[in-house]
């Protein structure tokens, strides 16, 4: 993501498909986020570890996607909120076992697990998955987060009961 210092300047280096913001208000980290779907700007907020509330504003064609998203962000802006850069953000493994190089199976399922983690973490304000490995007789999904042990939280209630819930164990890796 683009971190904006210097509020709405011109840093249109490269294409901005989504603007997250965060902000510690009252000691609970909250989020901010915004991107375009179709002729609307799509704004999602809340507490982190929420799925918050969505709202959706028009897009004023006479202005660019990027600018769009800012007007609708503006306010975040100006209430402090920031990006956290990704170099920021905290790694958590899930980790699966399975036997020696894994499975078409395993690949089929890490790429499932990869996508619901990229919904649940985002959905939640918290992070991403990044990817994942098979070998060595350890599957693993990689996900950055802004906050532990909220993302871990989540993680293991969105598990639980599912095709996944046969995790092995969720860590943060040291940087």
């Amino acid at each position: 993501m683009l971190f904006i210092a210097r509020g709405f300047c011109s840093l249109y280096e490269q294409q901005i498909d989504m603007i997250k913001l965060y902000t510690g208000i009252d000691n609970q980290m909250k989020y901010n986020e915004a991107w375009i779907d179709d002729d609307c700007v799509v704004q999602h907020f809340g507490r982190i570890g929420t799925k918050g509330r969505t709202r959706y504003h028009d897009c004023n064609p006479a202005l660019s996607d990027e600018d769009n998203i800012f007007q609708v962000l503006k306010s975040a802006f100006n209430k402090g909120y920031q990006e956290i850069d990704l170099d920021n953000h905290s790694i958590i493994i899930i980790e699966f076992q399975i036997i020696g190089m894994g499975s078409e199976e395993d690949i089929e399922k890490l790429n499932r697990l990869q996508d619901r983690m990229n919904e649940t973490l985002g959905w939640t304000g918290l992070g991403m998955c990044d990817g994942g490995s098979v070998g060595s007789d350890s599957m693993e999904a990689c996900c950055f987060v802004v906050e532990v042990e909220v993302a871990r939280k989540v993680i293991e209630s969105d598990l639980e009961n599912t095709e996944f819930a046969n995790y092995t164990r969720i860590y943060e890796e040291q940087r």
